[in-house]
């Protein structure tokens, strides 16, 4: 979309240690590959190699190529994986015991002994260094589900892991940024498919997840696999991101039944005491999440539950008390018999109900629940669908923009997230693999004001006094719809591992702001002024409506995206990663125009948009095993990462 938030990137960060694990494959998953050779070191071809996932059942089978190779991809993350070779005229051999890791392709050399006579089964048990491994190029934080289930993250919200990356940092509006970039530049995805906030009902991204603004949170903890915070990925499947990418893995069924409790209680008696005594104001935070699963059919069919309740009760803001001492003034500018004498007006002469003069504490009631299944109908395939759904309202207390408010001016935002994924994973002969996914995502935030009537404004002395509908809340509310189809293709030929996919979106939005009969906001000079009804000033947004008759804020996106790559591994310890992304965001159809900005001095032409550019994303990573002893490695690239422009405000 015309000169876009584009990030040039040059990084070559030096490693040390080792893991014996090979990374940087799968968006959602990873891959087992390697040699099977003889006792000589010669490949063996045609060896049949079987990797078992021991917990599911799940069996992936491949045949090695002329020189002993062989790969899997788009295996399930964690484990624990058998690997075993067989040749004609060998004894088999295999290592078990392997967890995979989210983007991972594990490096697994079997050797083959002829076969004289059969010996036990060889096990292999490694710990490995995520951070370093032989085919990693760009920086990433990886954060395994073991490790973040027993941190006290806030509302044990995924979004919240983001912090953990050295790279994101909490701005002063509530947003994350992710290497300096706006937060409405990061992507977030759930399982490959989109889980990002193009247009949240505050004006305000929040952590770039859905329903954030409301206390919503569209998956907890309890449920991730494994979760990654990329900066500069140059493999290319990774994409539609200028800022940062949040990628997360769920969890699956097993063959094992488990389940687990979790409980969160935190409010103002678990606080320490100032230095005058006194604990903190009351405040609560109560959360409660259940998972469970196990086997539908063993071997064939397993499912997943993460369910969760949260409630959230703040502290109360502080309220003008009575006039005994002038403390009312002092501190806020006014006595407290003008917020009476300001109640009485708008009851007895504009007959609408005022609020109440002391201040009421936010509430974030919400709830979610995820639910996947995951079958293996066959050999080398697997098939998962999944669904998200989240919803809850913010009751948020009044807080005035030019004094002190009444309750009036507080609203309630409720807030509903449905995702759903199916994905389709195969793995043929020849070294071809393939998976496909559909996704839909659909968002629904909406702003309810407390009352029906406009916002009102009443100087008073050095302070004012506000009541009624806040401006900025009339009739708001922001929708997204979210289609995407994402096909990647693999091949492995020799040295070369090559890519090729797509990825589709339709997006829909509608909403930020439909102004209604109580749009607008009035200034009063008195309060003798308001009870005239002699107002000094009115402000109101006009909306400029489409061709079709709604809001020039509802409108349609679509995106088609391209990529190839491939990996050479030219020798024995160097990985060259190269390919080329673009991506090309179009709107089918044109907005309204303003007449009057059109025929004004600027000559403003509100039906023009910059529709249909292609955003190029290049890239190119090395990785080079110094010595080839897996100790030292040198990694790095180069690479133009182009993402979706900033749709809504």
């Amino acid at each position: 979309m015309g000169p876009l938030s584009r990030a040039l990137v040059l990084v070559v960060p030096v490693a040390t240690l080792l893991s014996a694990a090979l990374a940087a494959q799968g968006v959602t998953t990873a891959g087992i590959g390697g040699t099977v050779a003889g006792p000589d070191s010669a490949g063996i071809p045609d060896a049949t190699v079987t990797v078992t996932n021991t917990s599911t059942g799940e069996r992936w089978q491949t045949a090695t190529g002329a020189r002993g190779r062989y790969v899997l991809e788009y295996l399930s993350v964690g484990g624990p994986y058998s690997i075993e070779a067989r040749a004609i005229g060998f004894t088999p051999a295999g290592a078990s015991g392997i967890t995979l890791s989210l983007g991972q392709r594990y490096r697994a050399d079997l050797v083959l002994s002829p076969s004289v006579a059969r010996l036990p089964e060889l096990s292999v048990t490694a710990e490995r260094d995520q951070r370093l491994n032989a085919e990693r190029t760009g920086p990433a934080q990886s954060i395994a589900g073991a490790m973040v289930t027993g941190l006290p993250v806030p509302n044990q919200d995924f979004s919240q892991l983001i912090l953990l990356s050295p790279q994101a940092i909490l701005t002063r509006d509530g947003g994350i940024t992710i290497a300096g970039q706006s937060d409405r530049l990061n992507g977030f995805q759930i399982d490959g498919a989109t889980n990002s906030d193009f247009g949240g009902i505050t004006g305000l991204a929040g952590f770039g997840t859905p329903g954030a603004a409301s206390g919503v949170r569209t998956l907890s903890v309890e449920a991730v696999r494994e979760l990654q915070i990329l900066i500069a990925p140059f493999d290319v499947r990774y994409g539609n991101f200028a800022g940062g990418l949040v990628n997360a893995v769920t969890r699956s069924g097993s063959n094992r039944w488990e389940g687990s409790v979790t409980s969160y209680l935190q409010d103002q008696s678990l606080t320490g005491l100032d230095s005058a005594g006194n604990r903190a104001v009351d405040f609560s935070a109560k959360e409660l999440t259940v998972t469970v699963g196990g086997p539908i059919v063993r071997d064939r069919a397993a499912f997943f539950v993460d369910a969760g309740l949260q409630r959230f009760v703040g502290a109360s803001a502080p309220s003008i008390g009575d006039t005994t001492g002038g403390l009312d003034t002092l501190i806020f500018g006014f006595h407290r018999a003008d917020a009476v004498r300001f109640q009485d007006i708008l009851r007895n002469t504009y007959h609408v109900d005022p609020g109440s003069i002391e201040q009421l504490p936010d509430r974030d009631p919400a709830g979610n629940v995820f639910a996947k299944i995951s079958l293996w109908p066959a050999l080398n395939q697997r098939i998962e669908l999944s669904h998200n759904y989240a919803r809850g309202t913010a009751e948020v207390a009044a807080f005035g923009n030019f004094g002190y408010p009444l309750s009036s001016l507080g609203s309630a935002r409720p807030s509903t997230v449905n995702g759903t994924r199916l994905a389709w994973t195969m793995s043929g002969t020849g070294g071809l693999s393939n998976e496909l996914t559909l996704a839909r995502f659909g968002g629904r935030e909406r702003c309810l004001p407390a009352v029906a009537y406009p916002e009102l404004v009443v100087s008073v002395g050095v302070a004012a006094l506000e009541a009624g509908t806040r401006n900025a809340c009339s009739q708001r509310f922001a929708n997204q719809t979210i289609w995407e189809l994402t096909d990647n293709a693999s091949w492995t030929m020799g040295v070369h591992h090559l890519t090729i996919g797509t990825h589709d979106e339709l997006i829909h939005l509608d909403g930020v702001r439909r102004p209604g009969v109580a749009a607008g906001r009035w200034f009063f000079d008195s309060l003798d002024s308001l009870e005239q009804g002699v107002a000094s000033g009115y402000i109101r947004d006009v909306v400029v409506p489409s061709a079709s008759g709604k809001s020039a804020d509802a409108f349609g996106v679509r995106q088609v995206g391209l990529y190839v790559q491939d990996q050479w591994t030219p020798v024995p310890g160097l990985t060259l990663t190269g390919g080329l992304r673009f991506d090309v965001p179009y709107l089918p159809t044109t907005p309204g125009q303003d007449s009057a900005l059109a025929s004004g001095p600027l000559g403003i032409n509100t039906a023009v948009t910059p529709s249909g550019n292609l955003l190029w994303s290049p890239r190119l990573g090395f990785n080079y095993d110094v010595g080839s002893r897996g100790k030292n490695f040198v990694r790095g690239g180069v690479g133009l990462f182009s993402g979706r422009p900033i749709y809504l405000y």
